[in-house]
């Protein structure tokens, strides 16, 4: 099973762009360079092309917030007998 973990990032300067999951995954692949060389990080790019991901990301956000799903509308019908009958 997938295990899902949670970093919290403390900024210490201002961003020049938003913290997006593209952003994030070049970082982390910069310091790997940095602390591996490389050779090491073009292996692990070859995996990540034959769709080995070692890690996936999702965009930065603010402590305490998530992003709400969205759906598809429902019919009015169906919002109209929901709220007569929870409201």
């Amino acid at each position: 099973m997938t295990q899902l973990l949670r970093y919290k990032i403390r900024i210490e300067s201002a961003l020049g762009s938003p913290l997006l999951s593209d952003t994030l995954s070049g970082q982390i692949l910069w310091a790997y360079r940095e602390k591996h060389g490389e050779p090491a990080l073009e292996e692990l790019l070859l995996e990540v092309k034959a769709g080995n991901l070692p890690f996936v990301l999702s965009d930065g956000f603010p402590i305490g917030h998530l992003p709400v799903p969205t759906f598809p509308p429902i019919p009015r019908k169906w919002f109209h007998a929901l709220a007569n009958k929870h409201c």
